[in-house]
């Protein structure tokens, strides 16, 4: 019973990303976190978002942007001190 104790302990108690085709993962703390063999919890499909939005007048022209409601950036906040 310990061991079970021991080892849940240390797996990261979130839902991973398997990642997909999405650019943002390698970013990703859901992604880039090592999972636990036996029982880690994922995301049944990558939760990103890919939307487009094109210029009214050429249809041709347009912006797209990916985003994920659930995405977890891996750079640690780091408290700054105030500067003199």
């Amino acid at each position: 019973m310990v061991g079970l104790q021991n080892k849940t302990k240390h797996m990261p108690d979130i839902t991973m990303c398997k990642g997909g085709h999405c650019m943002l993962r390698l970013s990703c703390h859901r992604y880039t976190a090592t999972a636990d063999e036996l029982a880690q919890s994922f995301f049944s499909e990558p939760p990103y978002k890919i939307s487009m939005m094109l210029d009214d007048v050429e249809k041709s022209l347009g912006v797209v942007t990916l985003s994920c409601a659930y995405f977890w950036n891996n750079v640690e906040e780091r408290d700054e001190k105030p500067k003199d």
